[in-house]
């Protein structure tokens, strides 16, 4: 076989090679035009129409079911935990600790799960504090998360009262 019949392979391949690069180059040109600027402020995303504000920090169920593990945890222990200071989160879970210090997440405290009068599966330990507005996650004093609307969570026992 000669030198000539490869030539075409050898002629289509580096087409290829060269077609594939320029569109990496284009790809990865475009994309650092999108970037955040070193100056954008923190609370703001960059998109094509230039920053919008990033929405409150939403609750969301698994961290409800982590405050229920620390705060059963703290009962089993002993006495309910009687404030977010005596949960003793603020280490070993600071978003938590946080969500609950800037009032997103509502707890009931010294509420005992042994002394629910209509059973822990049914009486509010904590919640998302827009369950107010809207439908919402909603711990239980089980430990168990549910998700209520305004009314619902209106006519639940709460925990602590």
């Amino acid at each position: 076989m000669s030198c000539l019949s490869h030539r075409p392979a050898l002629l289509l391949s580096v087409c290829a090679l060269a077609l594939s690069l320029t569109g990496c180059w284009r790809i990865n040109r475009v994309s650092s035009q999108n970037t955040v600027p070193a100056n954008a402020p923190v609370n703001t995303k960059v998109n094509v129409l230039g920053p919008f504000p990033v929405g409150q920090r939403m609750v969301s169920e698994a961290d409800l079911k982590e405050l229920g593990l620390y705060y059963l945890n703290a009962a089993s222990a002993g006495q309910p935990p009687g404030s977010l200071e005596a949960l003793n989160i603020k280490v070993e879970a600071p978003k938590l600790h946080q969500a609950i210090a800037d009032k997103h997440i509502i707890v009931y405290w010294k509420a005992d799960p042994t002394k629910a009068p209509q059973g822990s599966a049914n009486t509010v330990l904590a919640y998302d504090a827009d369950v107010l507005t809207k439908r919402s996650a909603v711990l239980m004093l089980d430990g168990t998360v549910s998700v209520m609307d305004p009314q619902e969570f209106a006519k639940a026992p709460k925990g602590g009262q």
